[in-house]
C-alpha cells in the first residue's frame, strides 16, 4: 500500500492498494479534476510517500534513475478531458 506524505492534494487519507496487470488498462473518471491529477501523479511515482512503493513493470519509482523513470514514463497513456 502507498500513503502519499501530502494527502491533501489527494482529498484522501487513507493508504491506497491497487494493481493492474500487464495487458490491463483502467478508467479513471471522476469529478474534481485536481484529485484526478494528483492520483495521475501518484501513479507515475511523481508524488513522495510517506510508506509503501508504486511499481510499473516491476520497477519501484523511487530506485529508477531519472532518465529511466522518464523513459517509463512516456509508456504511460494519460489523457486529461
Amino acid at each position: 500500500m502507498a500513503s502519499p506524505c501530502i494527502t491533501s492534494e489527494l482529498g484522501v487519507n487513507a493508504p491506497m492498494s491497487f494493481r493492474l496487470l500487464p495487458g490491463e488498462c483502467v478508467v479513471v473518471e471522476g469529478t474534481d479534476k485536481a484529485q484526478l491529477h494528483a492520483l495521475a501523479h501518484l501513479c507515475l511515482g511523481l508524488v513522495d510517500l510517506r510508506s509503501g512503493n508504486i511499481r510499473f513493470l516491476g520497477h519501484e519509482w523511487v530506485a529508477l534513475p531519472h532518465n529511466f523513470a522518464a523513459a517509463l514514463r512516456g509508456r504511460i497513456g494519460r489523457s486529461c478531458a
